[in-house]
């Protein structure tokens, strides 16, 4: 069956917006679950799961004889509230120092439209009685999920305050006719204990190796590139995959629910829900040992892609990529896809995306069939296809362990002996194992190295700072060698803090803020002995970063020692 993108994309939009455990999203899935056998000859199993299901029930703002018609932002379950119309201009806090209580804050989406919980959490702080948003393009209402507080760790963070969304000339009106004046927003919304719905589809069952294609169907207002596209990509995979046969291996394929929001915790991470659940599900039951490789398409809208990879897997894409795709390729899994949920657990992965380019119709009513690249769709399902079948043919043979030892070896760029030596160690144990084909040992080492050295981080301060989360491989041990090369340099700079979200772990390796404005004031006051006692301090600093990260690369060296020893 040939694909006829358009038609696939309208037929998968008509069913309206997509909230995990809604009625919606049921009949999307069964709705999926017909276009999975129609390609597959396979009918898929539903995997459920427990979901907090969220609704929009209407909102309203007044004044005066305005009456603009807004969406409520999830995850607040709105409220009516009054009071003086106060417009911010930005994401920190000086921005909000003319807000006092019981106002209504009212701002245009930052570039970011992610920052807009910054936005909430400082409205929430200053007492704002409500927070409205408009939008920087016309014509389209925005869901962007917010909370009550500022870090990402697993607690629950409920979003007290109501929070809603305009158009931009609704905005715009607003701002210019009411800024000072009363007005009352008034927005419902619901939240209640749902159910959650993965397709899973199992080809070839029972070998010993397999292979993980995904994508979630779940989405806000239209969704047509966020991401239906990905669904779209997904079923061209398997077209390709089938008319391939299945041999060898196992090919798990996922349509995913609650990839958007979903997890009834109600915490501050509220992406990738479904996904994390199921990734544990699988690790739980040992299930997650014998996958070689998981690929997330998610957002595959332009013909300019991200790839967000770990490393070993970065070389076999861009090898099988057609020329009509083009690639900025990133250090590690992005944090904020699916694949992220398997690459932590240390499964190679991969995620095919693009939201940086299509912030103007990112979880828009305006994402319509209309708006993503046919082709960038139908060619990153192709690609998505060969891939998996390359790697379900050859196991972890396929994967570049020799790149990920040069990815490793490019940080150790000034890195103190003890990293150095943790590279080198794994480096010639990893090459015997490539000499005696042990790919099945490279794969278990390597999957530690994923686990234990590839993190998020959020570079700055909640408060302070905008822009996401950066996936990266031993994030202690560079900034504080970034750190260190500006003390040597007699300067300060770089982020306040870095911080690991979820386990909110902030790496103390910068230094602190008031510290830095103290030295830039003095600059070439300060004494040599301050700049000797900093530069000690630093290289103890680099010393116990270094240690840290070569002690899990000795854990996979012995990994591979143990097996050649064992082999002999």
């Amino acid at each position: 069956m040939q694909l006829n993108v358009r038609q696939v994309l309208e037929r998968l939009a008509g069913f309206g917006e997509a909230v995990a455990g809604s009625e919606e999203a049921r009949a999307l899935s069964e709705e999926l679950a017909r276009l999975v056998e129609e390609v597959t000859g396979t009918a898929p199993r539903v995997v459920r799961f427990p979901v907090a299901t969220w609704r929009d029930e209407g909102a309203i703002v007044e004044c005066g004889g305005l009456r603009l018609e807004a969406r409520v932002l999830p995850q607040t379950l709105g409220g009516i509230e009054a009071g003086r119309l106060v417009e911010v201009h930005c994401t920190t806090p000086r921005c909000f120092q003319h807000v006092s209580p019981g106002d209504v804050v009212v701002a245009r989406l930052p570039e970011d439209p992610d920052d807009v919980t910054t936005l909430y959490v400082h409205a929430l702080e200053a007492g704002a009685s409500a927070l409205i948003v408009y939008d920087r393009w016309p014509g389209r209402f925005r869901r962007i999920v917010v909370s009550g507080r500022w870090d990402y760790a697993w607690l629950p963070s409920p979003a007290p305050m109501p929070a809603v969304h305009m158009r931009a000339e609704d905005g715009s009106k607003l701002v210019k006719l009411c800024t000072g004046m009363r007005v009352r927003v008034e927005a419902s919304a619901s939240i209640r204990e749902g159910q959650g719905r993965t397709l899973e589809l199992l080809l070839n069952e029972g070998e010993e190796r397999e292979i993980i294609i995904m994508a979630h169907y779940d989405h806000w207002l239209s969704g047509a590139g966020d991401n239906l596209a990905g669904v779209v990509s997904l079923l061209e995979a398997l077209r390709v995959i089938r008319g391939e046969g299945v041999k060898g291996f196992t090919l798990r394929a996922l349509l995913l629910d609650a990839e958007e929001f979903g997890d009834p915790m109600l915490p501050a991470w509220y992406w990738s829900y479904g996904s994390r659940w199921y990734a544990k599900m699988l690790s739980d039951t040992e299930l997650l040992d014998q996958v070689v490789l998981a690929l997330n398409l998610d957002l595959p809208v332009l013909r300019r892609l991200k790839l967000a990879a770990t490393p070993e897997v970065r070389g076999l894409v861009e090898r099988l990529a057609s020329n009509t795709l083009e690639f900025d390729v990133e250090e590690f899994e992005t944090c904020y896809s699916d694949g992220y949920q398997f690459a932590k657990l240390g499964v190679p992965s991969a995620t095919l995306y693009n939201v940086e380019d299509y912030v103007e119709w990112y979880h828009t009513d305006a994402d319509t069939p209309s708006v993503p690249d046919e082709v960038a769709i139908i060619e990153a399902g192709r690609l998505a296809g060969r891939v998996a079948l390359e790697a379900g043919r050859l196991g972890p043979k396929a994967l570049d362990y020799r790149g990920y030892i040069r990815v490793l070896e490019s940080i150790a760029h000034e890195a103190p002996l003890e990293y150095r030596r943790g590279v080198y160690m794994l480096s010639e144990e990893a090459r015997l194992a490539l000499e005696r084909e042990d790919y099945d040992g490279l794969h278990r080492a390597f999957r530690l190295v994923n686990m234990t050295l590839g993190h998020c981080v959020f570079l700055g301060d909640y408060k302070w700072d905008s822009g996401g989360f950066r996936a990266m491989l031993a994030p202690r041990l560079r900034v504080v060698l970034e750190e260190f090369r500006r003390v040597l340099d007699k300067r300060v700079g770089g982020p306040g803090d870095v911080v690991i979200p979820g386990v909110e772990d902030h790496l103390a390796v910068a230094l602190p803020q008031p510290v830095k404005l103290w030295v830039y004031k003095r600059g070439a006051a300060l004494t040599r002995q301050f700049w000797e006692a900093l530069e000690s301090a630093f290289k103890h600093a680099v010393v116990d970063a270094a240690r840290s990260v070569a002690e899990a690369l000795v854990e996979a060296y012995e990994v591979l020692r143990a097996r050649r020893e064992t082999a002999r």
